[in-house]
């Protein structure tokens, strides 16, 4: 996919999301976030208020992340049987990609720091395809493989040239860089800072740290 056209798609999710209240960024003389880390930043995603709130628009984002998908991979795609995501607005985006697929769904469930598959046994012939709403630090992503690998060592996930293949809409980290052992396919993917109080560019312009959930009405 050429470089514009993928410009193009990420300008129109965002958009997208910024209407449906997922995305908020940064004005000048409003408010900007306090994260949970105590960190401030210019941006808060809240995707899956997005995509709880509408379902048609959940249908919507899985076709085209199953666009791009099948864009960047090709055949390769076809070779997934099931989908994989993490609690809990990636249950709904990988059911609705699972669907579209005509191919099976599972979710791993948050257990004390790791995750875990329940009520679901994995045949030795399956190959995963982890899907994700959003990405920021792979934690979570690692954590769902682990929880398919263990207990299941003949089951494959999808791969390609060695590095395992995970659809996600949101790719925010605070830098690109490759990975070695990921390779992320997402409609939106920007480099997000964050700051520590004593250096934040939003305190310095006069703007309130505010905990984004807590002063939702705040922030739109």
């Amino acid at each position: 996919m050429e470089k514009d056209s993928t410009d193009r798609l990420a300008i129109e999710i965002e958009k997208f999301l910024i209407e449906r209240e997922g995305i908020w960024k940064y004005k000048e003389g409003g408010p900007h976030v306090l994260l949970t880390s105590g960190l401030h930043s210019g941006w808060f995603f809240d995707i899956s208020y997005a995509i709880f709130e509408d379902p048609q628009g959940a249908e919507f984002l899985a076709e085209l992340l199953i666009n791009k998908l099948k864009r960047e991979l090709g055949n390769h795609l076809s070779k997934a049987t099931r989908v994989i995501s993490s609690a809990m607005a990636g249950i709904i985006l990988g059911y609705e990609v699972a669907k579209k697929l005509g191919i099976k769904f599972a979710h791993c469930d948050k257990k004390e720091n790791g995750q875990i598959l329940k009520r679901i046994s994995l045949k030795d012939n399956e190959v995963i395809l982890q899907i994700e709403e959003l990405i920021t630090t792979l934690s979570t992503t690692q954590k769902v493989t682990n929880a398919i690998l263990k207990n299941n060592p003949k089951v494959e996930i999808l791969q390609r040239n060695g590095k395992i293949i995970v659809g996600t809409l949101i790719h925010r980290p605070p830098n690109l860089e490759e990975d070695s052992n990921y390779e992320i396919i997402a409609l939106w993917q920007k480099e997000i800072q964050s700051y520590r109080p004593e250096e934040c560019p939003m305190c310095k312009q006069g703007s309130k740290a505010l905990r984004f959930k807590e002063n939702r009405g705040e922030f739109f």
